[in-house]
């Protein structure tokens, strides 16, 4: 079976997906405390958790999803692999960050949410 032609525009868009999404996670993951707490008080811990699951795990499904179009070899790992490494840079730039700092918790639910988000982004 052979597969349709694929339009130009498409990896373009992708990659505009990504880099759009990887850089409203950079920001959020990067405000100063006084500007987020208010946010996640209510939701204490699990709101944190749930938006680094969204942020990360949405990135690395996105990003698998961009590279299996474009024929990358195991595209899967490698984005699981970009988005965990990424999440992790962030958390480590934390601490540039007033009132913020970094977390390891944060980081392994990063890479835990990259690695579902990338298996996530192979089902059909």
């Amino acid at each position: 079976m052979t597969r349709p032609p694929s339009n130009p525009a498409t990896p373009r868009m992708a990659l505009a997906a990504v880099l759009g999404w990887g850089a409203l996670t950079g920001l959020l993951l990067l405000l100063p405390a006084d500007l987020w707490q208010p946010t996640f008080q209510a939701g204490g811990t699990w709101a944190s958790v749930a938006a680094h699951v969204a942020l990360l795990g949405g990135l690395a499904w996105l990003l698998g999803r961009s590279l299996g179009a474009t024929g990358v070899s195991r595209p899967r790992v490698v984005a699981a692999v970009v988005a965990t490494l990424y999440g992790a840079a962030l958390e480590a730039l934390q601490h540039l960050v007033p009132g913020r700092a970094p977390d390891v918790v944060d980081v392994v639910v990063n890479g835990l949410a990259a690695a579902v988000g990338a298996w996530l982004a192979g089902r059909r």
